[in-house]
């Protein structure tokens, strides 16, 4: 008994080492949006970076998808800005994979990112693929999806 009550004394003294912390997006999110709207794109770029690499820390499996899917969009929009068209559309691509699979199925917010790249598309004269997903998201607003959905 008393080796027992030794060793969780011992356990009770020794340093243990720093659980690790979930990664809190929000904030990086709210401050490369501000960043975005006022035209700062070349330094939003590397925060948004960042971020990305950071996302899979976040606290849940779906947190951490759903923080994918933002910088993603986020980044997207400094690459457009930037004239990197390619990298653009595959960020906003990236965002609608993330969303879905990480969402019900008739997440309103998968609706948004579809309806996000159908504006893409718009901007760049992409009429067909424009439709495309303006059908999809049209569809999903339709469904009346989930009674509850992720925060972003």
């Amino acid at each position: 008994m008393r080796y027992l009550i030794a060793l969780l004394g011992l356990a009770l003294i020794l340093p243990h080492p720093a659980a690790a912390q979930a990664y809190d997006w929000r904030p990086v999110n709210h401050d490369t949006a501000g960043m975005i709207k006022a035209g700062q794109y070349d330094a939003a770029r590397p925060i948004i970076e960042d971020a990305l690499a950071n996302c899979p820390n976040a606290v849940t499996p779906t947190e951490a998808g759903l923080c994918t899917a933002i910088f993603s969009e986020n980044l997207a929009n400094v690459r457009e800005h930037q004239g990197d068209l390619i990298g653009a559309e595959a960020d906003l691509r990236k965002m609608v994979e993330v969303r879905t699979s990480v969402l019900p199925a008739n997440d309103p917010l998968i609706g948004q990112a579809r309806f996000f790249l159908a504006l893409f598309f718009e901007r760049h004269g992409r009429r067909a693929e424009e439709i495309a997903s303006l059908q999809t998201a049209e569809a999903i607003a339709r469904a009346d999806g989930p009674t509850q959905r992720s925060e972003l």
